[in-house]
């Protein structure tokens, strides 16, 4: 049966490969941080961008209500005219004479 050794002493070999290590590790954060703060500051573009345009939205459905109450209160006074000249017309043919 094999028997397990364990050697605890150094080589330059471990402190290179445990630098080597160390270093990629530094760089590949690094690189994830400044990825991070990339994404971050698109993501606030585009939350800004997305309230510009929800104003906008919430200025657009304001002015068509709007539009849309001024356009119902021409009809009614355009029928309640109408609805005026009718009773006329029909209380003149009331009053006309019987033939």
């Amino acid at each position: 049966m094999p028997q397990w050794k364990f050697d605890n002493s150094l080589s330059w070999g471990d402190v290179i490969m445990t630098g080597g290590l160390l270093m990629t590790g530094l760089l590949a954060f690094t690189d994830l941080s400044s990825r991070v703060d990339v994404h971050d500051e698109r993501i606030g573009a585009i939350g800004r961008g997305t309230s510009e345009l929800h104003g906008e939205l919430q200025s657009h459905v304001e002015r068509e209500s709007n539009e849309r109450e001024a356009l119902r209160n021409e009809l009614r006074s355009d029928l309640h005219q109408i609805s005026l000249k009718l009773d006329k017309l029909i209380e003149r043919e009331i009053s006309r004479p019987t033939r």
